[in-house]
């Protein structure tokens, strides 16, 4: 089973994006891996890196009687991560491969990943693939977005609002499932996982002066040629250089706050 196609192109941009968007969810994903019961001496299976923002969280909590493989389809991302590997306080490999074709067996302790569900097709059979990597009694635990509810704000702020659906819509394009959380929930029951558990652990905020607002501009960067594809904007219309400082403004002018995408936790353990 392929994978969505991953339309965040790799850049420079790109690449601080994920570093923004590491240290904004880091807490939430904290908790989840905590709630999983993830922790000392521990194997984790990192699943699509990306930057390794995942891999480097999951190492210290397992700490150095512990182990993690951060595995992603691109070797660019898999540098970047090798070069933080003096940030895990847990031995640190890495891995080029797909999310769905990993070449190791049943030896992890757990299988996390954050906004990487969301590129496969299919959630339960993708679930089931990777319990094949799982110990009895491992654990999973993802961190994703759910597109299911549209994206509000008060007092109106309707560049913001446009942005965030344009960014929910590029991805439902794309092959996103927008109920993700959902999905998973439900998933990670048909793996075997008797009790699975979930919570809204966060969501993507706006304001003016919020330094994470830049991400709105970073993510439309990436997504630009499939909203282009698609008819759904256009880069003279959606004029990125100064989109930035449009929100702070937007939002200043009011004292705004802006709700978009809802964050889930989903987690759970199999049978021993």
């Amino acid at each position: 089973m392929s994978s969505v196609e991953y339309t965040l192109r790799f850049s420079e941009e790109e690449i601080g994006r994920l570093r923004r968007q590491g240290g904004r969810f880091a807490a939430a994903t904290e908790r989840v891996f905590k709630a999983a019961r993830i922790g000392p001496g521990m194997r984790v299976l990192d699943v699509g890196c990306g930057a390794g923002d995942v891999a480097i969280l999951a190492g210290n909590l397992v700490g150095p009687r512990g182990s993690v493989v951060a595995v992603d389809r691109d070797p660019r991302m898999l540098a970047i991560t090798q070069q933080r590997r003096p940030e895990s306080s847990a031995h640190l490999e890495t891995l080029q491969a797909e999310v769905l074709s990993i070449p190791l067996g049943r030896e992890f302790d757990a299988v996390v990943g954050r906004f990487v569900m969301m590129y496969q097709p299919d959630t339960v059979a993708a679930v089931a693939r990777l319990a094949l990597h799982l110990k009895p009694g491992g654990r999973f635990a993802f961190v994703e977005p759910d597109y299911s509810i549209p994206p509000m704000s008060r007092p109106s702020l309707p560049l913001w609002d446009r942005m965030s659906s344009l960014i929910a819509e590029g991805f439902r394009r794309t092959g996103t499932p927008i109920h993700l959380a959902f999905d998973l929930h439900r998933a990670l029951a048909a793996a075997g996982c008797a009790r699975p558990e979930a919570a809204v652990v966060d969501a993507f905020i706006h304001y003016a002066g919020n330094p994470y607002s830049a991400n709105h501009m970073a993510v439309l960067r990436s997504l630009l040629p499939e909203l282009e594809r698609h008819d759904l904007a256009t880069a003279a219309d959606l004029d990125l250089d100064t989109l930035v400082e449009r929100l702070d403004a937007e939002a200043a002018a009011v004292h705004g706050l802006g709700r978009g995408s809802i964050m889930f936790g989903v987690w759970g353990s199999l049978p021993e």
